[in-house]
């Protein structure tokens, strides 16, 4: 842990407000380059920080119908894309539809799909069933691990040690464990994560809109 003097005290209260740091870390003096910047460093000259690319958002209308078969058709390519590999490829499969749809996609390009999923063992946290459902209904290989109360306290030191930033994010620890377990049988991963932040999965994406 940094000395006290080298907390930067407004990025600690920005992470306890948002739950991250929005572009200072929680180390004085030092900052994050903002998305789609880069900096140059010539000796003798302050850094200069240029942007290489923004986002462009402009709004337009389509049917639904069209949103639909677009939506279909980018997640086909893109998931066929991550999945020309010189090396195995598996999928992550939890109780939820996001890892669901990318694994039942990539099982049409890959019948051999191995999946994994993650639960524990105190009652009413675990999706593992759902996740077994799910793996049986697509005919899809489904490793699966149980995290016991104890694995889970010894892991945080090791956790927090990996690292950047913060994360207000418990998933962290099931998810340590998932990619460890995966480790064992394959190289590269696909996971459902992006999706609710794509979609509004979350209610707290739909509170400015109310």
């Amino acid at each position: 842990m940094a000395e006290k003097e080298n907390i930067n005290e407004e990025a600690l209260h920005h992470y306890m407000s948002f739950q991250y740091v929005p572009e200072h870390t929680l180390t004085a003096n030092i900052c994050t380059l903002s998305p789609g910047c880069y900096f140059k460093k010539i000796p003798g000259k302050p850094i200069v920080v240029s942007k290489y690319w923004e986002l462009s958002f402009q709004p337009f209308y389509r049917e639904k119908t069209e949103w639909q078969t677009l939506i279909k058709e980018t997640s086909f390519s893109s998931v066929h894309a991550h999945l020309q590999s010189d090396v195995p490829v598996g999928s992550f499969l939890s109780g939820g539809i996001d890892s669901a749809i990318i694994a039942s996609i990539a099982k049409e390009f890959k019948p051999d799909l191995t999946t994994f999923s993650i639960g524990f063992e105190t009652q009413g946290y675990s999706e593992l069933d759902v996740a077994r459902e799910s793996a049986e209904k697509l005919k899809i290989e489904n490793r699966r691990y149980t995290i016991s109360a104890e694995e889970f306290a010894e892991s945080l030191p090791k956790i927090i040690w990996h690292m950047d930033d913060p994360l207000a994010d418990p998933s962290c620890v099931p998810l340590y464990f998932l990619a460890k377990e995966a480790r064992k049988h394959v190289k590269v991963v696909l996971s459902g994560e992006g999706a609710d932040e794509l979609f509004g999965g979350y209610n707290i994406y739909r509170e400015p809109l109310r």
